[in-house]
């Protein structure tokens, strides 16, 4: 039976996400300023996962921005922001932004932030 080339490879195990436990360690009070800092939620999730630039991006991704406005944002081409979401979607095993955004706004809830 031939394979179907359309299926997304799988993330390594490294990547898997085990519905990790997030905590607030500080009540979910942001400890950095700017637009785009994040809580220790935040933190942790680009710790186990993601990296920080990363979880930046999966904000803007879960507001509904779309790679020219997360390029703006974050003053990255957008080429840049492409590679940046791709890379999300894989390390989370997703296969859309929308799927991305519900993660994020779970994590978020788990956290005590939604």
């Amino acid at each position: 039976m031939p394979r179907d080339r359309r299926r997304t490879p799988q993330p390594p195990q490294q990547y898997m996400l085990q519905a990790p436990a997030i905590s607030a360690d500080n009540g979910g009070a942001d400890t950095a300023s700017g637009p785009l800092a994040g809580s220790s939620a935040d933190r942790h999730i680009a710790h186990s996962v993601l990296t920080e630039r990363e979880v930046q991006v999966l904000r803007l991704v879960a507001e509904g921005k779309s790679n020219k406005e997360i390029a703006r944002c974050l003053h990255i081409t957008t080429h840049t922001a492409k590679a940046h979401v791709s890379r999300i979607l894989y390390k989370l095993g997703v296969h859309s932004r929308t799927e991305a955004a519900v993660y994020w706004t779970r994590q978020t809830e788990l956290a005590g932030r939604g």
